[in-house]
């Protein structure tokens, strides 16, 4: 229940792919042993896929921002509004999501160096909070950075878009978590629709929910706490890097289908059952995302 103050897997089976394989794999983030692709009678195995474009919306968000409450309630309600084409990430990043060493309400940390990095790299923070990326596209002036009043005029008009029924590629992922190794490995199909001309990379975010703590909100010219403010979709790591790995290299042709793997220890703080994987490719030098799928938790 949250208080204002004033401040003093389902079902046990595997998926073969018929696919190309992506030549010259990066290696994995970690040393786990992927070479087996049988499934354990401890794990626990989630298909997810899409036939429409899903969009990805990060939220750019901190503790101490008073009004980040309000813009992720915009964000929640596009999610209600659309939950088979929308993915939120809120990326904890900036001077208003670091510790406060002087304030005890604030000292929760939920910044990564995944973060950080998309924040200088994209300008959120130097913009004010709060603010967000779609799909990490560029306006006409070079802008990534769009402001919460904007999202829900831009997610609409995607929805509705030509493209958004008639997406570039398709993926298809296999998330197969192990409950005892407490690894994660998901096993990517990327079908590609149309002819593809650039390099495009494929990345998968781990985000978690569940997360309480307490959150600075502005209202009515005060300046309010939410004490057990659930964080949600918190971006927890990038895999395996922060840009993620190549996947198309040059072009690919349509009918073309790439397979995939990347695999991740879940460190012991965080919580598995709480945890969420997005996966995403975008185009290298632009940055802009063209599909994303979605696993909604590793353990259900």
């Amino acid at each position: 229940m949250k208080k204002l103050f004033f401040p003093a897997v389902l079902s046990l089976f595997v998926v073969f792919f018929s696919c190309d394989k992506v030549d010259n794999p990066f290696p994995q983030i970690d040393t786990v042993d992927t070479t087996n692709i049988n499934v354990n009678f401890n794990d626990t195995v989630v298909v997810a896929s899409n036939g429409l474009r899903r969009i990805l919306l990060e939220d750019y968000t901190g503790h101490e921002c008073g009004n980040c409450p309000q813009a992720a309630e915009i964000a929640e309600d596009l999610l209600v509004q659309y939950p088979n084409q929308l993915s939120l990430l809120a990326v904890h990043a900036g001077h208003f999501a670091e510790p406060d060493p002087f304030d005890p309400k604030y000292a929760l940390d939920l910044t990564t160096e995944d973060g950080d990095l998309y924040d200088s790299e994209f300008g959120n923070s130097a913009k004010g909070n709060p603010n967000g990326l779609i799909n990490r596209t560029q306006d006409q002036t070079g802008n990534y950075v769009v402001k919460p009043a904007q999202w829900t005029t831009i997610v609409d008009s995607l929805v509705n878009s030509t493209t958004s029924n008639n997406p570039e590629i398709d993926i298809e992922v296999t998330s197969i978590y192990n409950t005892e190794q407490k690894t994660l490995r998901l096993l990517s199909n990327v079908a590609v629709n149309q002819n593809l001309n650039g390099n495009y990379n494929q990345i998968a975010f781990l985000h978690e929910a569940g997360i309480i703590g307490n959150h600075k909100l502005y209202q009515g010219g005060q300046t309010l706490v939410i004490e057990n403010y659930e964080f949600k979709h918190v971006l927890r790591k990038a895999l395996p890097t922060s840009w993620g790995k190549q996947l198309i290299i040059g072009n690919a042709s349509a009918n073309t289908n790439l397979e995939d793997e990347i695999a991740y220890n879940i460190p012991d703080d965080f919580v598995p059952e709480n945890l969420g994987v997005i996966v995403c490719v975008f185009e290298e030098t632009t940055k802009e995302i063209i599909q994303t799928v979605e696993i909604k938790h590793i353990v259900k």
